[in-house]
């Protein structure tokens, strides 16, 4: 289960306050993006590894972002 809710108050600490922002940093289009978080693309590892990268996550908020 992805949520959404915490990936959105990580992103607000950031540069990357916007998903269209996050997509760019992501270099993934905006709508693959917006498929991905309306679960009709699945994240993949590459994906999370990504977004853990520009959001400089930690592996427990991974955990909670897509794995809880």
């Amino acid at each position: 289960m992805f949520n959404e809710k915490l990936l959105k108050s990580k992103m607000t600490l950031t540069e990357y306050d916007t998903f269209n922002r996050l997509s760019q940093g992501m270099g993934v289009d905006r709508r693959t993006l917006y498929d991905k978080r309306k679960g009709k693309i699945r994240f993949n590892t590459v994906d999370i590894i990504r977004i853990k990268e520009v959001l400089n996550l930690n592996d427990n908020e991974v955990m909670e972002i897509f794995f809880k």
